[in-house]
């Protein structure tokens, strides 16, 4: 008798497809993560990571910064044993975001089920993940700190063990080390440890224990703060706070896509409209399903997003802390999975998986555009020129708009084997006060880098353009001016 074949659910055939779509999302994530790892130029930011990792006197140096000092002793760490190429410090962050990556589908998975394709795709693409993924900061660091607190917290509340709370201890230490905004996913943690109990799902004594191994996280960097942060705040640095209405507003889409110019530069800004339509009408469409059903997940994903997003604000009124989507990284898993539950919730079906569909390619498409070209200030081809052109008795100028201490950050990185350029190097402020002039005759190289936000004693900086205007300019490129006066 022959046997009756063997027959599949629709349940199976749907997850089977969900599985293979998952699957593609992670390739696709960590293809663009790795993909073109030389295609930006260092910019300024990236040269006073360098400077901080090389520095010997780390957190004297950081006074003169804003951030916390894990990040820098991590790169310090990666260019002891993998050196200090662009390829090779770029590779590092690269990595880190492709773990990332994973560990939020294992997330997604957690909070919404079978809808976490949909997140998980979502997350793959996202510009800003991408941008962040091929950059030499603390970002893809916290990212993947935000991820372990929120796992590490989900696992101490499933099987409570001491390992389990030590782990959420030391997960959000390493994102407070990392960006002391990074301490907000543990106050986000606790937020969900308080929804739990108030749903009966969670007893106080974890609720407690929650609070408590967050805190430790954070007290350990206590001596570090005491240290840096009166300084951090004293310092020149200009604090970027976009709280009016439009920032606030188009929030969402800044934590999904971080480079909406280049859309405009190349004349398809409704593909951001587009993205920023999606992700706004999914969030709404989110915060209107959590409150209507109890949808513990989705409230879960919601607190996480939220939390992080009002503590910046907050300190951001009360304290003069910065408010920039850079700085809420730790608010971006949340924000993807809600935008993507509320995708899911489109009714009928066709439209949710239209918009989804729409939504994910245009973030793939502002993903893809940012890997073709150079989209940050480019010292590399700046610094290139002024190699190529330089002759002995030449002179440097390094107009860059920040503090002296950090002036050559990125221009030492490119002309590390160059000693002879970097020590002829003009002091601006005697410069351009005429104190300090070369020999009639002597040829000079300024690279000048455009700042629209300038700070005491470089606010003279800001009248470059008619300095520059007196000398032939022989090269531009992006947010850089090279010239050469002749002799």
């Amino acid at each position: 008798m022959a046997e009756a074949p063997l027959r599949t659910s629709p349940l199976q055939h749907v997850r089977t497809a969900g599985s293979i779509w998952l699957a593609a999302a992670l390739v696709v994530g960590c293809a663009l993560r790795l993909a073109r790892p030389q295609v930006h130029s260092f910019w300024i930011d990236e040269g006073l990571t360098l400077l901080a990792a090389e520095s010997t006197d780390l957190l004297d140096f950081l006074r003169w910064d804003s951030h916390p000092p894990l990040s820098f002793l991590v790169v310090r760490g990666w260019m002891a044993l993998f050196g200090s190429s662009d390829l090779a410090l770029r590779l590092l962050a690269a990595i880190v975001s492709c773990i990332s990556l994973f560990l939020f589908a294992r997330l997604a998975r957690a909070w919404l089920g079978d809808r976490a394709v949909i997140a998980v795709a979502l997350y793959a693409v996202a510009p800003f993940l991408v941008n962040i993924a091929h950059e030499v900061r603390m970002y893809a660091f916290v990212e993947l700190a935000t991820l372990f607190v929120l796992l590490a917290a989900r696992a101490a509340w499933r099987a409570p063990s001491a390992t389990r709370w030590i782990l959420l201890g030391v997960a959000t230490a390493a994102a407070t080390g990392l960006h002391y905004y990074g301490s907000f996913a543990g106050l986000a943690v606790i937020a969900q440890a308080l929804l739990r109990r108030a749903r009966g799902s969670l007893n106080g004594r974890a609720v407690l224990l929650t609070g408590a191994a967050t805190a430790v996280g954070v007290a350990v960097w206590f001596p570090v703060f005491v240290t840096l942060v009166p300084s951090q705040m004293a310092n020149p640095w200009p604090r970027i706070v976009q709280t009016d209405a439009r920032s606030l507003a188009e929030l969402p889409v800044r934590l999904v896509a971080s480079d909406l110019i280049a859309l405009v530069e190349h004349g398809i800004l409704w593909v951001g409209w587009l993205l920023a339509a999606g992700c706004a009408g999914g969030l709404v469409l989110a915060i209107i399903r959590a409150v209507r059903e109890p949808d513990d997940g989705l409230r879960e994903a919601l607190i996480a997003c939220a939390v992080p997003i009002l503590a910046a604000l907050t300190l951001a009124t009360v304290a003069g802390g910065a408010f920039h989507p850079r700085y809420l990284t730790p608010a971006i898993p949340g924000t993807i999975t809600a935008i993507a539950a509320g995708l899911a919730l489109l009714a009928p079906t066709v439209l949710s998986r239209a918009m989804t569909v729409i939504v994910v390619a245009c973030a793939l498409a502002t993903s893809v555009l940012q890997l073709s070209e150079n989209r940050r200030e480019d010292y590399r081809s700046a610094c290139a020129e002024i190699r190529e052109r330089w002759q002995q008795g030449d002179r440097l100028l390094v107009l860059v708009c920040v503090p002296d201490v950090q002036r050559l950050a990125t221009v030492s990185h490119y002309m590390r084997d160059r000693p002879d350029i970097l020590s002829s190097s003009l002091d601006p402020d005697l410069y351009l006060s005429g104190r300090e002039r070369p020999a009639p005759g002597t040829r000079l190289h300024v690279l000048w880098r455009e700042a629209t936000i300038c700070f005491e004693p470089y606010a003279k900086l800001r009248d470059t353009h008619t300095f520059l205007e007196s000398a032939p300019a022989r090269f531009r490129i992006h947010r850089f001016v090279v010239v050469e006066t002749p002799r």
